[in-house]
């Protein structure tokens, strides 16, 4: 068995969606998984949008990675996440899976996402926010983001002053360039990877 890593199709779009409005639009799209971590990101983001006077839209996905469950179930972190949410003035946004095209012009409306996975072999969703020039805040496990994306998937205050920062400068054009740098770079060497294997093969 060979492990080759995930090459990605790199837009140089920007990202011009942000508005100012009364509520902040905060996700962690992907897999409802218990390593994926999304009851402790809406917990952290609930916070954030305390602290700055806004209602929060929290959007998750509800329809990727429940195949798993028996048809009169439902995940146990959906159920979590709408008892969290139950009788907040935050709001629990649920979406269908998209088309990836249709995915990333979708996600430009956000303000920023979150992937504070406990493990991970890429992340897809990240490259998603970087290609639609979306500021997100991720875990260590997602080595490829620069380290001013990254921060604690257990230490509260943390992990909410990492995502205020974020938000305060997510329309800076620098950020978002920086992420797709990164990016790149990690796309130049999975590249590499796979040129060698295809060698190896002949």
């Amino acid at each position: 068995f060979v492990y080759l890593p995930n090459v990605i199709t790199i837009k140089d779009e920007i990202n011009n969606k942000h508005t100012h409005k009364h509520h902040i639009d905060v996700a962690s799209f992907g897999s409802l998984r218990i390593l994926k971590n999304q009851c402790y990101q809406a917990i952290c983001a609930m916070e954030m949008a305390n602290r700055l006077g806004k209602k929060l839209k929290f959007h998750i996905t509800t329809d990727v990675g429940m195949n798993s469950y028996d048809i009169n179930t439902t995940s146990p972190v959906l159920k979590n996440l709408e008892e969290l949410f139950r009788n907040s003035k935050h709001k629990l946004v649920e979406h269908k899976w998209l088309e990836n095209d249709d995915f990333q012009k979708f996600i430009r409306h956000m303000d920023i996402g979150m992937q504070l996975s406990y493990t991970e072999s890429f992340n897809i969703v990240s490259a998603d926010f970087v290609n639609a020039g979306v500021p997100i805040v991720v875990s260590d496990a997602i080595t490829w983001m620069p380290f001013l994306f990254k921060t604690s998937t257990t230490d509260y205050e943390k992990t909410i002053s990492r995502m205020m920062l974020i938000y305060k400068f997510r329309k800076s054009l620098l950020l978002i360039m920086w992420m797709k740098s990164n990016l790149k770079r990690y796309n130049k060497l999975a590249k590499s990877k796979w040129h060698r294997f295809m060698d190896y093969l002949k």
